[in-house]
């Protein structure tokens, strides 16, 4: 989902110089196995520039199509593979107080229904949340927002780490995965390779007796 993203952060802006909107074409993108037989490949997104206003962005559902996430369905019922019945957990640092807010105002511009549950915790599962950071904040909206846009029928939680600090992110990353319900876990942060890091691996698996992440 973080992946997904900043993919379409990437593919929808402008150049300041220029009057037109330069897009580029999304990779095509074979589906997931759970697609019904048949089912194409996912189609590549193309659209002309010449068509969209200063500042235009791709909308969700040009992005679900893109990715073929559309075309994905499960069980002989063809049940929409859309999130519903399952808990999204992201990983960021700090906090964002506008998130609500900012996820109704972006469902509302695309037509979506606001998510089943929308929770933020600190990063042990608390609810006494991490001092606000602005720059942080835009990539928490970013996170969650477009998670939503791709799962709109999943629950959300937050999981929002003290600070930046490696140890503080670690620690909301072993939060959401312990998370009851929980089952898919994204995060837009990295850090520089460093001797030892393996040691970190079982942070990055499913704790025993937990359904899959």
């Amino acid at each position: 989902m973080g992946h997904l993203g900043r993919a379409a952060r990437k593919r929808r802006g402008t150049t300041a110089a220029a009057s037109f909107v330069r897009l580029e074409s999304l990779e095509v993108r074979a589906l997931l196995s759970a697609a019904s037989a048949g089912a194409c490949a996912a189609t590549e997104l193309s659209l002309q520039s010449t068509s969209l206003p200063a500042q235009a962005a791709f909308a969700p559902q040009q992005i679900r199509t893109a990715y073929g996430f559309d075309q994905v369905s499960f069980g002989a019922a063809a049940v929409p593979a859309d999130g519903s019945g399952q808990t999204i957990a992201i990983v960021d640092a700090y906090s964002d107080p506008n998130l609500a807010a900012d996820l109704h105002v972006f469902d509302q511009q695309f037509g979506l229904s606001d998510p089943p549950s929308l929770q933020q915790v600190n990063q042990t599962g608390g609810s006494q949340l991490p001092p606000a950071n602005s720059g942080w904040a835009g990539e928490i909206s970013l996170d969650v927002e477009w998670a939503h846009a791709m799962a709109p029928a999943a629950n959300i939680l937050l999981v929002e780490a003290n600070s930046s600090a490696l140890d503080d992110l670690l620690a909301a990353v072993n939060s959401a995965r312990n998370t009851a319900g929980v089952s898919v876990i994204s995060m837009s942060w990295g850090s520089a390779e460093f001797y030892g890091e393996h040691s970190l691996d079982s942070l990055f698996t499913t704790p025993a007796g937990h359904q899959g992440v």
